[in-house]
This record gives structure tokens, sequence and C-alpha cells, in this order.
């Protein structure tokens, strides 16, 4: 039998990946597919070993390998230009970073009999499946794979890819994900149907599956196709595709920054003409009267609602067209994040952890004595401290929010890979519902395997097919 990977049935990522620590790095920080210190891969022939002077790169003596593997007598070490391809390059991707990446979660039928538990929550209590515990290594295709602790009686799994034919037992097979990739499945899952399908997820693995992504028809990114060989290859400019996308470190103290108040007042721009500077939404503009233009006539409130029935590229273009829209409310920013970039929950977190840094801050440094400071303090600033210590909530422009996400979101490896994962998530969950809509129309040619799992779907299978 040779040598196969488990990948997670959500991203389509193996969680045999590697990392190779560099230099300045201890011996912990680098991994192979395995989960070992040591590469079992043979780095000696990689391209960045040939010219170790332009890469950076160098191999070390292990005096005591740990297996029998020839290759393990070296230790690989990533330069800045390493090739290997073995693992990640340490100077491209941090350890936090990849944290949790290479271990799995599964998806199980509990077993017969079974009572419900502690700590089951949600759909999971009402459900016959649950959610296992995660692995204290990295999973293996063949051999048991231990569980960080027991639940249901579970201690040890092996996961599959796809249903194999000699699988006649949905408590036989478990379905394999990522921790952080099943936490964002149940986000997009409350946020779309208020609960967390665990037996349609199950039968969408059994009814679609598909051997090189998980679940048939999910929109992957192509190159995830071509690292997916004997073992996983990890190809320069692929890192995004092994960061966490939940636990990202340093999302929050990035954020932070961009919660500010400026300008004063509704508008999200500090307008400037010839008369005055202006951040009011009824007049951004001194002495302006446009006959031709419509919306200049229109009160706040509708020019409001106009707005949220568009998107951002049309409020780009609305903004073009008609100087009534030159200005922008805050909130209208709020929401366009909400709608557009609903992977970033944390939005509101953020705000209230600042308000409470700033009161936190501000009543150690004044206490109760605020005017006894005030005294050569700016009017702004003295104002600004009044409003915290009060608990006032803080008036953001989400402007400035939405353009640091935006950035974050292109240039941070885990939210590059968080938005991809939100989107496929969507995508199974609308796949679930459409499966539902088939088997309780009773439409007879649909079939979902194995029977007993139809019939928790609502349709009674009379065939065993799969």
């Amino acid at each position: 039998m040779g040598y196969t990977e488990l990948f997670c049935q959500l991203c389509a990522v193996s969680f045999n990946i590697g990392r190779v620590r560099t230099t300045y790095e201890p011996l912990e920080d680098g991994w192979d597919s395995t989960g070992s210190p040591y590469h079992a891969r043979d780095a000696t022939s990689s391209r960045c070993m040939s010219n170790p002077s332009d890469s950076g790169c160098k191999n070390i003596v292990i005096k005591t390998p740990p297996n029998v593997h020839h290759e393990s007598r070296y230790q690989h070490l990533a330069g800045p230009g390493c090739t290997f391809e073995g693992g990640y390059n340490g100077h491209r991707i941090g350890v936090r970073e990849m944290r949790g990446m290479n271990c799995a979660r599964y998806i199980l039928k509990k077993p017969r009999g079974a009572l419900s538990e502690d700590g089951d929550e949600g759909e999971e209590k009402l459900s016959q499946y649950f959610v296992s515990a995660v692995t204290t290594s990295p999973p293996d295709a063949f051999t048991p794979t231990r569980l960080e602790y027991v639940r249901y009686g579970v201690s040890q799994v092996i996961g599959r890819n796809y249903p194999s034919p000699g699988c006649q037992d949905d408590e036989e097979c478990a379905i394999p994900v990522h921790d952080a990739c099943w936490k964002i499945f149940e986000k997009v899952s409350i946020r779309k149907s208020g609960r967390v399908d665990l037996e349609g997820f199950a039968a969408l693995w059994w009814r679609e599956p598909c051997r090189a992504s998980g679940i048939q028809g999910l929109k992957h990114d192509s190159v995830i196709r071509e690292l997916r060989e004997k073992w996983w290859i990890h190809r320069r400019g692929t890192e995004y595709l092994a960061a966490n996308p939940v636990d990202i470190p340093g999302f929050k103290l990035m954020m932070q920054e961009a919660y500010t108040e400026v300008p004063k007042g509704d508008g999200v721009f500090l307008v400037k003409d010839s008369c005055k500077r202006s951040s009011s939404l009824e007049a951004p503009y001194c002495g302006y009267e446009d006959e031709v233009d419509p919306f200049m006539t229109l009160p706040s409130e509708l020019k409001s609602k106009v707005l949220v029935q568009l998107s951002s590229k049309d409020v780009s273009s609305l903004r073009l067209a008609s100087r009534a829209f030159k200005q922008l409310p805050k909130r209208f920013f709020r929401q366009l994040i909400l709608d557009e970039t609903p992977w970033f929950w944390e939005v509101d977190q953020v705000k209230s952890e600042i308000e409470e840094y700033y009161q936190a801050t501000f009543q150690e440094n004044y206490g109760n004595d605020l005017e006894m400071f005030s005294e050569g303090i700016p009017p702004a600033w003295l104002s600004f401290v009044n409003e915290r210590m009060q608990r006032k909530p803080m008036d953001t422009n989400w402007h400035q929010v939405y353009k640091q996400l935006k950035t974050m979101e292109r240039g941070t490896l885990g939210l590059r890979n968080r938005v991809r994962i939100w989107k496929i998530a969507e995508d199974v969950i609308s796949k679930i519902k459409e499966m539902r809509c088939r088997l309780e129309a009773g439409q007879t040619e649909f079939r979902v395997f194995p029977p007993e799992l139809a019939q928790i779907m609502g349709h009674i299978q009379k065939q065993d097919v799969l």
C-alpha cells in the first residue's frame, strides 16, 4: 500500500505540512510531515544547497540520527532564498502562524447507545454525530491517531479522505477537518442557517465525495491540485494555505490603530473647499448648486438608503458621478464591513477592547481628579479622555477600519486563508441546503448512503447505493 496523506475535507490542504526552521531558531521550530524536527526528505540535493551563499541555507549533521533514513543525518536550515520543498521556509511564515494546522478533528457518528456528555453544545446535543477532540500529532491515513482527550469513548481515530468501498457503516468513517476550518464552518453555518448541520455535512460527504478535494464542486485555489502529490509540495508563495485562519498573530494589534474618531461628525472624510472644512453630511461643499444633479436635493436619510442598496464598487462610481455623495456616513462603512467582509467577526470586539483599555488607562492616570490635570491639556484631548472615562462608545470612523481590513486581507497570510475558507464553507452550506430540499421532496433518484443516514436526513433509503 502506497503512502497517502490525509487532507482537510473543507480546505483541501494536507495535514502533513512541515516548516523548515531558520538558522536563528531552536530545534522545535521546524518539523516535517510527521511532526518530527528531523526532516525525513532529502535536502542535500535541493537547489538551494547548490549555491548556499546565495540562498543562505545550510545542512547540519545530526550525530545520532532519529531513524534509519540516510537523509536524517542532516537537518536543513532555511535561508531567505530556500527552495527545499520538504517544509515551508521559516523566513516566510512564522511558527505561530502555522499553529494547529498539522492536526485534525473528526466528524464522527456517536456510538450506538451513547448518552449525552458534559460539554455538548448547540446542535451536537441533538445530533447523532459529534466533533472529536484534536489529534496530538499529524494524522495518519493507515494507523490510528491519538486524540487530545476522549469523547464518547473515542480516544483514537483513523480518518478517511472519502468513503472507501469497504466502509459499509458511517460509524467506521471519520471525516477529518482542521480545527480552525471547522470553527469557520460553524460561524458561517450560524450566520446562514442559524445552526450547524452535522448530519447534513456527513450526508454531503457520503453523497458527493471527491478524492482530490473533499467534496465535489468546491472552488478551491487551482494550485492545491498541483501541490497534492505523494507528499505535499511546500512551494514558495503558497504559505498562506498553511496559515491558521482563526488564530492570527498580531491581528488585533494591527487593527487597533485604525479605530479613530477623526474627523468628528457623521462623515468619514475631512472635506476641504475654498470656503471651509466640513465632515457634515448635509453641506460638504460651500455655495455649490447643481440643477442637473437630483441627489443634491435629497436629505441625508434618503441618501443613506440609496447607499445601503449598493456595493462598494457601485458607491465608488456614484461618488464620481454625484457630488452629493462626496461625503459618506460613518455607519455606512460599518454595514459594508458586515455585508461584504463577514469573515472579520472581531471588529466590534476590538472596538470594545480599545474602549476598555482607554478607560482603565485614564482611570489609572487621572483617577477622579481629571479637573486637576485639565490645565494645559488640549480641549479635544480632554473631551476624548472624559468620554472614555464615562464609558461612552467611540464615534469610530469605520472607513479607516474598512481600509485597514482590506489591506490586511491581501497582505496577511492567515487572513488570506480565512477569506478562502469562508467562501468554501458558504459553498458547502449551499450544497447541504440543496441536498436537503431534494431529499425532502422525495426524489428517489437522489441517493444517500448509508441508509440510516438518509433516514436521519428525512428520506427513507430503500437501496444501499452510493
